[in-house]
């Protein structure tokens, strides 16, 4: 006999919840899927949430998604964006956000 196992929660602390909410309505959701995300599954739910955070479907707002899908959020960049690090005194760090696609979704 298999044993169901019923999913009743999960948990985050939000501590950058209003500077980053893309993060927060994603790891949200995550738990709803029954297997890993492909980055092409990832470029379709970033696609969406554009469209429902701006509540339309606006090109440059998607362009500028998938620019920062690219750079700030590439997966490499799990530790700090360029644009979030802390000026220090002899700092050396190595980093792996594309700058260029991040300059791209601002413009």
């Amino acid at each position: 006999m298999s044993q169901e196992l019923i999913f009743t929660g999960f948990g985050m602390t939000p501590e950058a919840i209003e500077q980053n909410p893309i993060v927060y309505n994603f790891f949200s959701e995550l738990p709803w899927h029954s297997s890993e995300l492909s980055f092409d599954d990832i470029q379709a739910w970033v696609s969406a949430y554009a469209s429902r955070r701006y509540h339309q479907v606006n090109e440059a707002a998607l362009a500028a998604w998938e620019n920062l899908l690219q750079g700030a959020y590439n997966g490499a960049s799990i530790n700090l964006a360029v644009f979030e690090l802390q000026p220090l005194p002899g700092l050396r760090t190595i980093l792996t956000s594309n700058t260029s696609k991040i300059l791209n979704a601002w413009r």
